[in-house]
């Protein structure tokens, strides 16, 4: 049997920085009406979470929204809420849920329904909006490994006890799992699971020594030192890892 450790970092208000590529900002969903429940025009049930991108995700170049957005201040105001960002022959108010142009941050937005992306035309499928369209990706991110469906592979949910965000900027929090015992296996793929985008900022799995003991799920805060005793920790946290194994004989 072979311990494994895996170590998720939260911060509040932290800045992330990264190279060649420009990431959005989640507070900025809330300078916008309606910025967080925005719809994917053609990922159903999908949210386009970097409203002011081009890539969902919030990452990468701005689309027309975004660069208005940010010629005006990166705040929302008259001037904003009034603009046809897309073209496509209703204001960014109208698309947004503030056709009046009267929301503020306190205050709820007159409608929380039929919202349509202000840097995207509507209608979708409109002969008018498919050639200015064009650069929206319409693939819905998906793990895509033949492997895992080999019949040798075992897949493991690993799920790590919720917990309250602490106050503190930085977080490191630790827990451990025990992996199949029954043969060697070495692991070909994982997909992240997390609830909470705007305090979820990695996560790293450690191979640790065998115990001998049958180790049970606590969750404990960590830095430096991950692979050592776990029984004195308390349980804490959130988060879901999931990991598939490759058996070999």
């Amino acid at each position: 049997m072979y311990n494994v450790l895996i170590r998720f970092v939260i911060k509040l208000c932290g800045l992330t920085i990264v190279i060649n590529i420009a990431v959005g900002f989640p507070r900025f969903q809330d300078v916008i009406p309606n910025g967080d429940r925005l719809p994917h025009p053609c990922k159903p049930n999908f949210i386009w979470h970097g409203v002011g991108h081009r890539a969902d995700r919030g990452e990468g170049p701005l689309n027309d929204f975004g660069k208005d957005f940010l010629r005006l201040g990166k705040r929302w105001n008259k001037s904003l809420c009034q603009l046809d960002s897309d073209k496509d022959g209703r204001s960014n108010g109208e698309e947004l849920g503030d056709p009046d142009c009267i929301w503020t941050r306190e205050t709820i937005p007159q409608r929380q329904n039929n919202i349509t992306h202000p840097g995207v035309c509507d209608p979708w499928e409109s002969e008018e909006c498919k050639k200015q369209n064009a650069w929206v990706d319409c693939d819905i991110d998906e793990l895509k490994c033949a492997a895992i469906h080999e019949t040798s592979v075992k897949n493991i949910t690993i799920r790590m006890p919720e917990t309250k965000v602490p106050k503190t900027e930085t977080n490191y929090m630790c827990t451990t799992f025990d992996l199949p015992s029954d043969g060697d296996f070495h692991m070909i793929a994982s997909v992240p699971y997390i609830d909470n985008i705007y305090v979820m900022h990695h996560m790293l799995l450690f191979g640790c020594e065998d115990t001998g003991n049958k180790t049970v799920m606590l969750l404990f805060g960590c830095k430096d030192t991950v692979c050592t005793a776990f029984s004195d920790f308390k349980p804490q946290s959130n988060s879901v890892g999931n990991i598939a194994l490759n058996g070999t004989e």
